[in-house]
């Protein structure tokens, strides 16, 4: 990863680009990492790669920094204060924006705000046997994931009945425990799945079209993502459903302060409600990713992506910031 002797021989500003995550996150958020300090370099920002662990804390040592990038995976959130206490500018997502990973407060201000969200029941590692018989309350098919940790939809499974008796809801609630203390059991609402992308670009909001999940699957869970058996394609919305995802995506950056991209996902009813289940500011860079999807349907590439979440942001505290040509040759689309 990163020669530390080295960081002596470095010019300023010096950026240390974190990368790391759980599991499976570890190797996208490390390519991701490669490609950041590549376009950083271009720029005439010297930049070096560090693990979010002992690269991370020998790198703070040496008092060589100056501008903490995080580009970690499913740790949203942890780094700003280290970055803050070590007299650092941060760019990466800070501990605000890491709340609307947390689902529970995702549906509290969805509900707030008087969006539709599906009905849950939560299940405490330390009040179970309280809760399990209120997961009768619902009449169909569930969805059992947990509630704050973000594992590329590890742990999240559907099941045609929430019968708290059966062995199997049972068996993965506990193998759900040693992921997150809390765990959601949801009503599963039928429907069209569709992600939605957004973007700060200045004082204005750029809407990414909405794309629909194509998959053989009932549920887009993690044993689909990681077989990559899915392709992201092109929906027709009604007026109405697009004007009710439009609202939700940008009451969502309001709540949470989201800057630069966030996305939702929601399921589309026959009957036209939106019910939102998701939201993230991650930018997923593989080809099975939405954004890069999402962006080609407006002219932009992968590597305008990360010039634009990541480059952009570090050359305007490194006082290079400039309009971008990418953001004249953007169109904003409406979703």
């Amino acid at each position: 990863m990163t020669n530390l002797p080295q960081l002596d021989g470095y010019r300023t500003p010096l950026v240390g680009v974190v990368a790391g995550g759980r599991g499976a996150l570890a190797g996208p958020s490390v390519r991701l990492s490669q490609q950041v300090r590549s376009q950083l370099e271009e720029a005439g920002i010297a930049a070096v790669v560090l693990t979010d662990g002992i690269s991370l804390s020998e790198a703070l040592a040496r008092e060589r920094l100056t501008i903490m990038l995080d580009v970690t995976y499913g740790r949203y959130g942890r780094l700003e204060t280290v970055a803050r206490s070590a007299g650092l500018a941060f760019v990466g997502t800070g501990a605000r924006q890491a709340e609307v990973y947390d689902k529970i407060r995702l549906k509290n201000a969805l509900l707030a705000a008087g969006a539709h969200t599906p009905h849950h029941q939560v299940l405490d590692f330390h009040n179970q046997e309280d809760a399990w018989p209120l997961i009768r309350c619902f009449r169909g098919p569930v969805v059992v994931k947990p509630a704050t940790a973000d594992l590329l939809s590890e742990g999240v499974r559907w099941f045609p009945a929430a019968d708290p008796d059966d062995p199997a809801i049972r068996s993965h609630v506990e193998e759900l425990f040693g992921m997150d203390q809390v765990v959601l059991v949801e009503e599963y609402v039928p429907g069209t799945e569709i992600c939605a992308g957004f973007r700060h670009a200045g004082r204005s909001v750029e809407s990414f079209p909405a794309l629909t999940v194509v998959k053989d699957e009932i549920l887009f869970d993690h044993e689909v993502k990681t077989r990559q058996d899915y392709s992201f394609a092109s929906v027709d919305l009604p007026e109405p459903v697009r004007t009710e995802v439009d609202r939700v995506g940008r009451l969502l950056a309001a709540e949470f302060l989201v800057s630069g991209y966030w996305y939702i996902n929601a399921m589309v009813t026959d009957e036209g409600r939106v019910s939102t289940f998701d939201a993230g500011t991650t930018v997923g860079l593989s080809d099975k990713s939405y954004f890069p999807a999402a962006a080609r349907f407006v002219g932009l590439t992968v590597r305008d992506l990360v010039h634009r979440q990541f480059v952009e942001p570090v050359l305007a505290l490194s006082g290079q910031g400039s309009r971008s040509k990418l953001d004249d040759a953007a169109q904003e689309v409406m979703l």
